[in-house]
């Protein structure tokens, strides 16, 4: 039971630390770990219910579409979450554009990291040395 739930947990972490490097690099204030990791959360649990709920509503996109409208629903999720918890540099809030900006260069961190520890995963597994 624990070890299915290891990837969400690993994932929101990810996320968790993707948006808070993201919240430094564009000099967002207003990020703190609890939100980082709530806003992660909200993600998860997002995207788990519509994969739950996928196969009874007969919905079955190709890949490159899953993909298109799991990011777009991510991005659409960050601009309705930060849009009042973020403040700039100048202290004046980014609004809904600040949280899509959060968010996408969150997502690009999560795949750069995804991408690092499947090669990673994929090194360390009995037979790679092949």
């Amino acid at each position: 039971m624990f070890l299915g739930i290891v990837p969400l947990i690993v994932v929101g972490v990810l996320y968790a630390a993707g948006l808070k490097l993201s919240a430094r690099i564009l000099r967002f204030r207003g990020v703190s770990w609890g939100q980082a990791f709530l806003f992660a959360l909200l993600v998860v649990v997002v995207s788990a219910v519509g994969r739950f709920f996928a196969p009874f509503l007969g919905i079955d996109l190709p890949l490159p579409a899953g993909l298109a409208l799991g990011v777009g629903v991510q991005l659409g999720l960050a601009a309705w979450y930060f849009r009042d918890r973020l403040a700039g540099s100048g202290g004046a809030s980014p609004g809904w554009l600040g949280g899509v900006k959060l968010c996408g260069l969150a997502l690009v961190f999560v795949a750069l990291a995804g991408l690092l520890l499947s090669s990673v995963v994929e090194f360390l597994l009995p037979g790679s040395w092949n």
